[in-house]
C-alpha cells in the first residue's frame, strides 16, 4: 500500500495504481472484518470512495459489514446507493430483504423478496435469478409459510436438480420445522458433492 501510495503521489493520474490501491484496501478491510475489527474494516472500505466514488465492490462489502454488525439501517442505505440500474436494484432488494430479517421484520423481508422475484423476471441473468429465488424461499421460511415453501422447493428441484442452494433451503426448512433428519440428509447431500462446503459443514 505504501509503494502504491508513493506511485500515485508521483503520478496522480495513474489509474492502474488506483485500481491496485482499491484491491489492497478491499483485502485489508476483509482481513480486519475477519478479526472482528469492524471499524478499521469500514474505514478502509470508505477510503475507496476517494478514488472511485460509489464503487460497487466497496458498496457491497460495506453493506455486508453492516449486516454482520447488525447495523441494518446503514446496510439498507448502502444497498440503496448500490441500486443504480435494473440488475443492481434486484441485488439491492435481496440484500435489503436480509437486512429486514436481521432487524426482526420478517413480514417486510417477505414483501421485498416478493418484489425482487417479480423484477428478476424482466432480466436475463441466471445467477441473479437463482439468488433471488433463494432469498424469496428463505423469506417464506422466516414467515413460517411452510406449505408454500414445500411447493416452491418442489418447483426448484425440477428446474435446478442437484443444486447445493436448493438442498440448503430444504435443510433450513427442516431446522425451522424441527425435522432435523431432513436437514442432515440435505447437508450430507451438499457434502457428498463438496466435502469442503462451508454451508454444508456449518449446517451439519
Amino acid at each position: 500500500l505504501e509503494i502504491v501510495n508513493n506511485a500515485i503521489a508521483l503520478q496522480p493520474t495513474n489509474e492502474s495504481a488506483k485500481v491496485s490501491r482499491k484491491y489492497i484496501k478491499l483485502g485489508y478491510a476483509n482481513a480486519f472484518v475477519n478479526q472482528q475489527k469492524y471499524d478499521q474494516g469500514l474505514d478502509y472500505l470508505n477510503q475507496i470512495f476517494d478514488d472511485f466514488p460509489e464503487d460497487k465492490d466497496a458498496l457491497l462489502n460495506l453493506a455486508n459489514v453492516y449486516l454482520i454488525i447488525k447495523n441494518t439501517d446503514s446496510a439498507k442505505e448502502t444497498y440503496k446507493r448500490f441500486a443504480t440500474n435494473q440488475k443492481d436494484s434486484i441485488t439491492a432488494l435481496n440484500g435489503i430483504s436480509l437486512a429486514e430479517h436481521i432487524g426482526e421484520n420478517d413480514k417486510e423481508a417477505l414483501r421485498i423478496a416478493t418484489m425482487s422475484k417479480e423484477k428478476v423476471k424482466l432480466i436475463n441473468d441466471n445467477k441473479l435469478t437463482e439468488q433471488t429465488k433463494d432469498r424469496y424461499v428463505q423469506a417464506l421460511i422466516w414467515n413460517n409459510k411452510y406449505s408454500q415453501v414445500k411447493s416452491e422447493i418442489k418447483q426448484l428441484d425440477k428446474y435446478y436438480p442437484n443444486r447445493d442452494w436448493v438442498a440448503a433451503l430444504k435443510a433450513t426448512l427442516g431446522m425451522y420445522t424441527a425435522n432435523f433428519k431432513l436437514s442432515l440428509t440435505n447437508y450430507d447431500e451438499i457434502l457428498a458433492r463438496d466435502s469442503t462446503s462451508f454451508d454444508g459443514n456449518l449446517g451439519k
